[in-house]
């Protein structure tokens, strides 16, 4: 009885682990970091997020939460910090914010775990700062700032934001230029980058 109990336990492991393997499979590896951070689409943001979008995000993370994995898929020349700047979607004002930051949050966190420097401009050319700036985000940028992030890193040459170009800015040139292009960067936004 016991020997068939645990033949029997045995398989439903092997059948979770497996189903859980194919469901992984089915995420381009480069696009992982990015799913477990976000709460779903821009419509999603402004009632809480989908549901169903955080729980595939939530079992990614717990996927990419385990070292090896997290060793391996830096190794493999992927990030985690910047898919943070396409996961975060929410603007301040929405009620999924909250949920979307502090999963972007723990992203960049790992990221630094793993030796990535929270100041990398990604091949978008732009960094998290650059998107706190450009979300007029108070509450990421001071995260930022925290953590060791500089205001005077630029945009790469080539950097591009809805057509038009913001090459070779720092934090608070992108933010005047935003602000030329009517682009909103709040007061609030640009005293805190005024004060460092």
């Amino acid at each position: 009885m016991k020997k068939t109990i645990f033949l029997i336990s045995l398989f439903l492991i092997l059948l979770v682990v497996s189903t859980a393997v194919l469901f992984l499979k089915q995420f381009p590896e480069q696009e992982m970091a990015t799913i477990s951070a976000s709460v779903g689409d821009v419509d999603d943001c402004e009632h809480g997020g989908s549901t169903k979008f955080k729980g595939v995000g939530t079992f990614i993370w717990w996927y990419l939460s385990m070292p090896s994995v997290s060793e391996e898929y830096v190794k493999a020349g992927n990030s985690f910090l910047s898919p943070a700047f396409e996961a975060l979607i929410c603007e301040p004002e929405h009620s999924g914010y909250a949920e979307n930051l502090k999963r972007v949050k723990r992203l960049v966190l790992h990221g630094l775990k793993y030796g990535e420097s929270i100041d990398h401009v990604g091949e978008n050319g732009f960094n998290l700062m650059h998107a706190a700036v450009i979300h007029s985000d108070l509450e990421f940028a001071t995260f930022l700032l925290e953590h060791g992030a500089k205001l005077s890193v630029t945009t790469s040459p080539d950097a591009v934001w809805y057509g038009k170009a913001y090459d070779t800015k720092n934090a608070h040139q992108l933010a005047l230029a935003l602000r030329e292009n009517d682009w909103q960067v709040s007061d609030e936004f640009m005293n805190l980058i005024n004060k460092k």
